[in-house]
């Protein structure tokens, strides 16, 4: 039982389904097979046996299914050429919305403990927050990522350490009563082990009242790290820690199934198998590598990585740095995300880590969470998170392209190191190593430490303000630096080097300039507030003979500097 958890409302929750969340051994060698159990040919192409799916059917139990499994045209050194007829296949038919997850078993991660994530494409649902649930109907509370307003769960974990995400898989068939958000709901409150979630598909699969066609990735406290696929009457499971079905320790999903044989976001797979696999090679799959460059990483057709800034024009209808994202994990309709790290031995079900993406990944920060009790008022609220707020702010700036899917690249860094990342990542750091001497602390059995809902609360408040200062410096134009004052027979001139970036490094056009003259450095001091289009101005030579105070700040259709005063000695005549 979780310390210190807060009693909150018992009534019951409705479940109103959102039916447009569609996404859209040792460790693996630096040639590890790019699918889970894969074999590959003679002739270099792969395919996936039969004997390595365990198919589940309502009245057989396991059973084999007529049906053909997916066999592959890629080999095990993936062959962009060949890839690209399925990538731009998949792209012309894909979803508009999207999501990519994944597992991985212990033996694939750097610290030996098991994963889950999920990158959430739901781009009509842009508000969302965590939830807690302890309802006593339920036989398990638990926390989730939900649409703001609503309390299905898209992502959670409960406080038994069971811990579940989902992808939309579009090649399977699903048509009864019990849908995906409302399904994981279900799941995080009576399930407690990997084993228990099979079960579960079993009675829904019998009593016929499912209606899903996903994939669904789950973990437990005991370690189990397993993907399953779901459709209406079966499921298909395919064990993480199982080395003949998985060499490499982890299963990465989009929305397409092996057992249902279609190519819905192909791109997004081979990239994101692509990552994992470079994490385990340099033993470096953990949380944070998934928060930090898996959540936000960018990709292009042929699913190769997009440098940050993109130092190019995509495109001669788009302006230079800004990069097409419709491919990438992290894509324009990216809401949310979650990496839940699972425990070793020596802690409690309960400290199961989730750590909360509120908001499109590249414009927000991650939070930890743990299901002891309501989440923070940052991460929560009516009618949104502050968090999440602040994060879809940075968003609009990010994304300001008249053409849909077009990031401004040199927002989040510029070559000089300036941009949104370098103050928000700073930050996140910081909450990686909160968390990080938190969980040390509970592998020292006996020793004090701090409640867990008083450190999310503190560390999401830290998050907000770092998301704020990082939308300021996007939004606040560089100060004007210097004065020149020179002496001209009407007077002081007062001249100034242009302003052209923001803060963040951001190129901008200041359109205007407002100069305040005064005998006090501080508003309303001043005889007038003159607004110019040029970098100079005039002072009246009798106006302040003895020496006066000067600002200038500078001004566009949308942001403006912070102005700095200046001390303008008197000339001598």
């Amino acid at each position: 039982m979780a310390p210190n958890a807060l009693g909150a409302s018992t009534e019951p929750q409705a479940l109103t389904e959102d039916p447009c969340d569609t996404p859209a051994s040792s460790r693996a060698s630096g040639r590890g097979l790019p699918v889970e159990g894969m074999k590959v040919r003679a002739d270099g192409s792969c395919f996936l046996p039969a004997s390595m799916v365990k198919r589940h059917d309502a009245n057989k139990g396991i059973a084999m299914r007529n049906r053909r499994v997916i066999q592959w045209v890629f080999g095990a050194v993936l062959d962009v050429s060949v890839c690209g007829v399925l990538i731009l296949a998949a792209a012309a038919c894909g979803p508009s919305h999207a999501c990519t997850i994944g597992v991985a078993a212990g033996r694939a991660t750097s610290d030996g403990r098991p994963l889950v994530w999920k990158v959430r494409d739901q781009g009509a649902y842009p508000d969302n927050h965590v939830v807690w649930n302890d309802n006593p109907v339920n036989r398990y509370r638990f926390i989730a990522v939900a649409n703001a307003g609503d309390t299905l769960a898209w992502m959670g974990v409960n406080e038994a350490g069971f811990a579940i995400v989902n992808a939309n898989s579009l090649d399977l068939t699903g048509r009864s009563d019990l849908t995906n958000g409302s399904l994981m709901h279900e799941a995080l409150g009576r399930c407690a082990t990997v084993e228990d979630f099979s079960l579960f598909l079993e009675s829904t699969s019998a009593s016929g009242m499912r209606d899903v066609h996903a994939s669904y990735g789950v973990i437990d406290a005991a370690g189990a790290a397993v993907m399953f696929e779901v459709e209406d009457s079966l499921h298909w499971e395919y064990d993480a820690d199982d080395p003949l079905q998985n060499p490499a320790g982890f299963i990465v999903r989009t929305n397409f199934s092996m057992a249902g044989g279609g190519t819905n976001g192909m791109a997004r797979y081979l990239r994101s198998v692509a990552l994992i696999s470079e994490f385990c090679v340099g033993d470096s799959l953990d949380y944070r590598s998934l928060l930090r460059y898996h959540a936000r990483d960018f990709s292009d057709d042929a699913s190769q990585p997009i440098p940050i800034p993109y130092p190019g024009q995509w495109n001669p209808d788009v302006p230079y740095g800004y990069i097409w994202t419709y491919l990438s994990i992290c894509r324009a309709g990216t809401v949310s995300g979650v990496v839940i790290r699972g425990i070793e031995p020596c802690h409690e079900p309960w400290q199961t880590t989730l750590w909360a993406m509120l908001g499109q990944p590249a414009s927000t920060m991650a939070v930890p969470v743990w299901p002891v009790g309501p989440p923070p008022r940052a991460l929560s609220g009516s009618p949104s998170a502050p968090l999440c707020d602040a994060a879809n702010l940075i968003r609009d700036l990010l994304f300001d392209c008249p053409y849909d899917d077009y990031l401004d690249s040199y927002k989040l860094r510029e070559e000089t190191g300036q941009g949104l990342w370098p103050i928000t990542f700073a930050v996140e750091d910081s909450l990686f190593a909160v968390a990080d001497q938190l969980d040390a602390a509970w592998s020292r059995r006996g020793a004090a430490v701090p409640d867990p809902s008083d450190v999310s609360a503190r560390l999401s408040a830290q998050a907000l303000a770092g998301l704020r200062a990082g939308y300021e410096a996007l939004v606040t134009a560089q100060p004007v630096e210097k004065l020149c004052v020179t002496r001209s027979d009407s007077g002081l001139v007062i001249t100034w080097a242009p302003v052209s970036r923001s803060v963040a490094g951001t190129p901008l056009q200041v359109d205007r300039y407002e100069v305040i003259c005064a005998r006090a450095p501080w508003p309303g001091h001043s005889p007038e507030l003159p607004i110019v289009t040029t970098q100079s101005w005039c002072v009246p030579p009798r106006q302040f003979l003895d020496g006066f105070f000067c600002r200038v700040t500078a001004h566009s259709s949308s942001v403006s500097s912070s102005g700095r005063w200046f001390w303008v000695a008197p000339l001598a005549h």
